[in-house]
């Protein structure tokens, strides 16, 4: 029996294959950067730099293989995904290194809250009334996972939220781009611009760039591919599906990250990280359940 996809559903099948690739990806950087899986951790600034760089060599290589242009025409927008994705990807693996996986993954995964409010102003692309709702129950999700005691937040849950954030307005100019530009171009922008964002958290921290051993280089050369991989399907899949629908199949990221840490890192989530993530994963699904029904 011959299968026929169309394009939609290739983009449904891209966005659900590179959350797993994400997965893997951010679980990979935490063991790496965690003192109590390896020997040799590096810090996160590291790590982000040389996820960039294997990126970039990867993509110039099958620019030379098959003609691939990877300059793009509106370079303008290209640079500004460029700065919004790397200051988000830098952010995300910085709190991975300061927090569990399980709540680095699901707070930088609150793009799906902010996505829809960035693509209201810059895509014109109205959020249902439904959402209005769901924000304000996601938002009381994101207290119970990072449970602010007496004022206080914890550094990396801090970060990771920022890093949602800012990935929400970085998903929107993907769709805007990918009206127009290659995947590859767009993430070799990313890349590109990721490099320099990368040294500038490695050296406002303290840190210097290493050489790494061979020890550390597996992880590095794991972390490059998988993200290379992921990013590639999830910019793919942006050009025939909504910022919502993008948002939620993202989101699966979390059950794998979560199940990961479990079994490879002894991290079992609180009751209180078990609650706020379900509300977010929530409030996501009924964001695509009113879409579909419209």
């Amino acid at each position: 029996m011959n299968i026929t996809l169309t394009n939609r559903n290739r983009a449904l099948l891209a966005m659900s294959t590179a959350a797993f690739f994400f997965a893997i990806m951010s679980a990979l950087t935490k063991a790496i950067t965690s003192p109590s899986v390896t020997a040799y951790p590096l810090p996160a600034g590291v790590v982000s730099f040389y996820r960039y760089f294997g990126s970039i060599v990867v993509l110039l290589f099958l620019a030379f293989r098959e003609d691939v242009s990877l300059l793009g025409e509106d370079r303008k927008a290209l640079l500004w995904r460029g700065v919004s994705g790397g200051i988000a990807s830098v952010s995300y693996f910085v709190s991975i290194q300061s927090t569990s996986l399980t709540h680095a993954v699901i707070l930088n995964y609150t793009s799906i809250l902010w996505g829809p409010l960035f693509a209201a102003f810059a895509l014109r692309e109205f959020p249902p009334r439904r959402y209005l709702y769901a924000l304000p129950v996601a938002i009381a999700g994101v207290l119970l996972i990072m449970r602010p005691e007496a004022g206080a937040i914890r550094w990396g849950d801090a970060v990771g939220l920022f890093s949602g954030l800012v990935s929400g307005g970085a998903i929107v100019q993907i769709r805007h781009l990918r009206k127009s530009e290659a995947a590859t171009s767009i993430f070799f922008y990313f890349n590109l611009i990721g490099l320099p964002v990368a040294l500038t958290a490695l050296y406002a921290g303290g840190g210097h760039l290493v050489i790494p051993n061979l020890v550390q280089l597996p992880y590095l050369v794991g972390v490059s591919m998988a993200s290379l991989i992921a990013q590639l399907l999830m910019t793919y899949g942006y050009r025939e599906i909504s910022t919502a629908e993008g948002g939620i199949l993202n989101l699966t990221t979390n059950i794998y990250s979560a199940l990961i840490a479990i079994y490879f890192f002894h991290d079992i989530p609180q009751v209180g990280t078990i609650w706020g993530a379900l509300l977010i994963l929530g409030s996501a699904s009924a964001l695509i359940v009113q879409r579909r029904r419209a």
